[in-house]
């Protein structure tokens, strides 16, 4: 349950009027490893899908911040 939490994150932040959920997974490979970040609207509708460094932090803060920005690759 531990690994499990610690690859599969997921926020709920307000962008513009909408309610959206923020998920990180994190895809453990040996050879590289990254995340996957993406966005759903109330409805489970996919809004945004960008792959990531592993060493991603999905937070508030970084949620809201790649909500501002369109959803474009966060830097």
């Amino acid at each position: 349950q531990q690994l499990h939490a610690s690859l599969h994150q997921s926020i709920i932040v307000t962008a513009g009027s909408a309610r959206v959920t923020v998920s990180l997974d994190i895809v453990p490979d040996e050879d590289n490893p990254y995340g996957s970040l993406s966005a759903h609207d109330d409805a489970g509708e996919l809004l945004a899908e960008v792959r990531v460094a592993a060493s991603f932090k999905l937070n508030r803060s970084s949620a809201i911040a790649w909500a501002d920005k369109q959803f474009k690759k966060p830097g």
